[in-house]
């Protein structure tokens, strides 16, 4: 029976060790974002005048991620305005206005996971 020298045993069990943690997911391919939801943590309802930081959790097959990269856009700049630095939301004008919020990723292939929240703007 052959042996196997103390080194290459503990090298092989260190392998199996980083397989074992995810290590192969650094190799996977990239796919689609299954299981992805966005969490809104910012007032929904805004005076005209004012500039309220967006804050947005995504949460990945039951994961929150840590820092996503988001994308925002208004569906009516004249009532909802984004920030340049998109981390902020501005109420222009009184009316409703619908904010799409896209995660992004190096990862993602096909659609990015997205979603629609609605803003309303009132009057001061």
């Amino acid at each position: 029976m052959p042996r196997w020298p103390l080194s290459g045993g503990l090298g092989i069990l260190a392998s199996l060790q980083l397989a074992g943690c995810g290590f192969g997911d650094l190799f996977r391919a990239p796919g689609p974002a299954d299981g992805v939801l966005f969490v809104f943590q910012s007032d929904t309802l805004l005076d005209v005048g004012d500039t309220v930081p967006l804050v947005v959790a995504v949460i990945a097959d039951g994961q929150m991620l840590p820092n996503p990269r988001i994308v925002i856009a208004s569906s009516d700049t004249t009532r909802l305005a984004v920030t340049p630095a998109g981390d902020a939301v501005i109420g222009v004008r009184q009316g409703l206005a619908d904010l799409d919020v896209r995660l992004v990723g190096s990862i993602i292939t096909g659609e990015p996971p997205d979603t629609v929240q609605r803003f309303r703007v009132v009057p001061q």
